[in-house]
């Protein structure tokens, strides 16, 4: 895909969750989930407890149809090929816990592979149990001052016994993680035994992301791009809407001359980054939608997987700020993405959108930094 075509691919998938509604959403047996689930969302761990790099993800379809999927990229040093076995499987929606209905193999298996199957089916019975005993996640539940800790750390800390993982655990939830709200386990030394790497939500039947997932690089490696700041440029104070109405607050960007403006609150710095400003009124409660929203802007869209190890989350009373490094393991790609929802007035919010290669932002990390922060309200 062409360099200018991904990022604007990426700002239209964002515009699309922004103006979407929050509905169609359900829960895991016996649980009731503060934000419940969307039909295609779908979440990632890092299982630990393997002897080769592995991972374990799960798929939301509705009440009675999840999938399940674990998958170990190739291992030089073990002379071991890469491995996936996916799994679609119906359960009764009714039932107060997971009642297995059907199954279906949507890999080809091998006789090794028994195993693997056998391990997806006792995930998913074992994690549903731990939510269920887990009780109430929710920003009611969560200690004062959770919300300022770095998004690792921010959740509810559960002590159960789970014996797959060695007897006593300490399970981390935060209802910002689909399905089972479980975003990390550790052991009682602090070692860390299954970790969220990344979620997401499939937008179509043609979309391969839960599937094609491959896992995260422990190191991040952009294709290596050029970009130089031109001296001649001149700063620019745009804002939006581009005319003011009466009681109506301004939203305002000051960059350079270098950037291209096709529209009237989007810029193009060639083909390295895109920047775009726009408003939102939302409905409902206040609180509820920011939580929802938030909760949106932690997903990864197709093919584009938002690396959780580099995610950050800032939230005050009137705005919300997250910044995250997405992974395109096709196109050895990785992006850093930065949006901003600042309180306006009654139901309305301004937010900047600002989309850039990883390689580019590294160099000139304090030019697209000061970019970001000329962003003001009026």
């Amino acid at each position: 895909m062409h360099r200018k075509q991904h990022l604007r691919t990426a700002l239209c998938t964002f515009s699309a969750v922004v103006c979407a509604s929050f509905c169609t959403a359900f829960a895991l047996p016996g649980v009731k989930a503060y934000i419940p689930d969307s039909s295609g969302e779908y979440v990632y761990y890092r299982d630990y407890s393997f002897e080769r790099e592995s991972y374990a993800g799960f798929l939301y379809y509705d009440d009675g149809t999840y999938g399940a999927r674990y998958f170990a990229p190739m291992d030089r040093e073990k002379q071991l090929p890469d491995k996936s076995v996916e799994i679609l499987f119906s359960i009764d929606p009714k039932a107060d816990s997971v009642k297995m209905t059907g199954e279906r193999i949507l890999s080809t298996l091998t006789p090794d592979d028994d195993d693997i199957v056998n391990y997806l089916h006792d995930m998913m019975y074992e994690l549903v149990s731990r939510r269920q005993k887990a009780g109430d996640i929710s920003p009611a539940s969560e200690k004062p001052g959770t919300e300022n800790l770095p998004f690792a750390e921010q959740g509810i800390t559960v002590e159960q016994q789970y014996e797959q993982f060695g007897g006593s655990v300490m399970l981390l939830f935060d209802y910002k993680v689909p399905i089972f709200n479980l975003k990390r386990i550790t052991g009682r030394d602090g070692k860390v035994l299954l970790q969220a790497v990344t979620a997401g939500s499939i937008k179509s039947v043609s979309d391969s992301s839960f599937s094609q997932f491959t896992g995260i690089p422990q190191k991040l490696t952009d294709s290596d791009r050029i970009f130089k700041q031109d001296a001649s440029v001149k700063r620019a104070v745009y804002t939006f809407p581009s005319e003011q109405e009466k009681g109506q607050k301004m939203q305002s960007i000051t960059i350079d001359t270098g950037w291209t403006h096709p529209m009237e609150n989007l810029w193009l710095l060639g083909n390295n980054a895109v920047l775009s400003i726009n408003m939102l009124t939302i409905s409902g409660s206040e609180k509820e939608y920011i939580d929802r929203l938030e909760r949106k802007l932690l997903l990864s869209a197709e093919n584009s997987y938002a690396v959780w190890n580099e995610l950050s989350i800032q939230r005050t009373g009137t705005s919300l700020s997250v910044s995250v490094a997405y992974y395109q393991n096709k196109e050895a790609n990785v992006t850093r993405d930065f949006k901003t929802f600042t309180k306006l007035s009654g139901q309305n919010y301004g937010y900047i959108t600002l989309t850039v290669f990883d390689s580019i932002y590294r160099k000139d990390k304090a030019y697209f930094d000061a970019v970001l922060t000329s962003y003001t309200i009026k």
